[in-house]
């Protein structure tokens, strides 16, 4: 596909220029670096628009498909939604994640955030390497966000902690979710 693009933009240059049916054979260095540059550009494009995409799918997810999502999938979701709440949000390295899955930023809030895409309670596992994850990426809060729902212990080390939970009922409303 890459290749292709840099022929169409190749094609396109020197067919805008009058150039692509002129008897010289060679190709100057600057028609290839403009070829190049043009491909770089279109190949950006692509990305972000299938990125918008991706995003607008997110959006428009309903619970029924989040429960039928993978974990990074349901990253995937939280971010897009965070986003349109207004946060700036980074996904962290899908291995290694040090505890937090995304970090979301709102004004002087910088948010650790852990995604859990469960089919059962969450325990307080999840809350502890969330509030752990803190000091990695200095934030100065955190939260745990779930399809599912969070065990009383695990409320209770999370209050304890001033760590946010959003579960099911929670993201349906946050999300807007149907």
């Amino acid at each position: 596909m890459y290749f292709g693009v840099v022929i169409i933009g190749f094609v396109y240059y020197q067919y805008s220029t009058n150039r692509l049916f002129q008897v010289s054979h060679q190709l100057l260095l600057s028609d290839f670096v403009i070829t190049i540059m043009t491909a770089v550009v279109v190949l950006l494009l692509l990305k972000y628009i299938r990125i918008a995409i991706r995003r607008k799918r997110y959006l428009v997810s309903g619970i029924k498909e989040i429960d039928k999502m993978d974990g990074v999938t349901f990253e995937a979701v939280c971010a897009s939604h965070l986003t349109r709440l207004g946060y700036r949000v980074e996904e962290t390295p899908a291995s290694c994640d040090k505890g937090a899955d995304l970090i979301a930023k709102k004004g002087r809030d910088v948010v650790a955030v852990q995604c859990k895409r469960y089919s059962s309670k969450l325990s307080n596992t999840c809350v502890q390497e969330v509030v752990a994850s803190m000091k990695v990426y200095k934030a100065n809060k955190c939260m745990v966000i779930t399809n599912s729902y969070f065990t009383p212990n695990c409320r209770q080390v999370a209050e304890a902690n001033d760590c946010m939970l959003w579960d099911r009922d929670t993201i349906i409303r946050k999300f807007k979710l149907i």
